[in-house]
């Protein structure tokens, strides 16, 4: 069986982005290489909210958090972190070769469904 191609490989990282960023709640989907940058991003309109300077910050954390698991097990590895503030949320799924980053708003994505 040949390897996936790039092409392929993009499109399925831009069908999981629009997958997600169509849930309830959900301001704004990155995925990134493990370089931080920016492969597939979609949403938001807070103006606060610049993907480069976000895809920055995102690959710091994940580095951050990497090393602080290191610190207590070297032959563990993050697989998720999460962070909540008032206002928003945003969740880290790193992977070998990329990260995934959704932020959304706690409110409206814990709002029971009526």
């Amino acid at each position: 069986m040949a390897a996936p191609s790039k092409a392929t490989n993009l499109q399925e990282l831009e069908e999981t982005v629009s997958r997600l960023s169509g849930h309830k709640g959900v301001e704004a989907v990155l995925m990134l290489n493990r370089d931080g940058n920016i492969l597939v991003s979609s949403g938001s309109t807070n103006e606060n909210f610049a993907p480069p300077k976000q895809a920055k910050l995102i690959k710091q954390l994940v580095e951050t958090s990497q090393k602080f698991i290191h610190a207590l097990d070297p032959n563990d590895a993050v697989s998720f972190v999460q962070i909540r503030s008032k206002q928003h949320e945003i969740m880290l799924a790193p992977h070998n070769d990329y990260i995934l980053a959704v932020l959304q708003d706690p409110l409206v994505a814990s709002a029971p469904a009526i």
